[in-house]
């Protein structure tokens, strides 16, 4: 319904800092964690040949904060799911469609497709019942 300020937006918004990147696959649920992928367009010049293909991140955020997790979602370049300032709430993974997750020796792993047609496999940390802090995610409020 119409709310008396006339501001019918609600949710999260969030500045995807690529030029024209844009999330146009649907967020998926894990563990407690909102993930999706979006799309960074290639750079198109009349000059090449090679068009390139698109590019693009794969983030995950709490729905109830609209911000990142005290313990990382994805790996550090360490390989561990860090705490505080050094957690990874994003990867690239240039990866399309809507991700998913495997089990496997009591581990998550998230699963997509790539737009060259592969597989991309990450190990993931979904969440707990920790409590989250907001990093850049804005809320929209009436």
């Amino acid at each position: 319904s119409t709310c008396a300020t006339g501001n019918t937006q609600y949710g999260w918004y969030f500045d995807l800092p690529a030029t024209g990147e844009q999330i146009i696959y649907s967020p998926t649920l894990i563990g407690g964690a909102v993930v999706v992928n979006t799309a960074i367009p290639p750079v198109i010049s009349a000059l090449q040949c090679n068009p390139g293909l698109q590019t693009g991140w794969t983030m995950a955020f709490d729905p109830a904060s609209g911000g990142g997790f005290k313990e990382g979602f994805f790996p550090g370049a360490d390989g561990s799911f860090g705490t505080g300032t050094s957690t990874v709430s994003g990867i690239r993974l240039d990866a399309v469609g809507t991700p998913t997750t495997v089990t496997y020796g009591g581990q998550t792993y998230l699963v997509t497709q790539t737009v060259q047609g592969s597989a991309a496999l990450s190990k993931v940390n979904p969440p707990n019942s920790v409590n989250a802090s907001r990093v850049s995610w804005k809320e929209l409020t009436n």
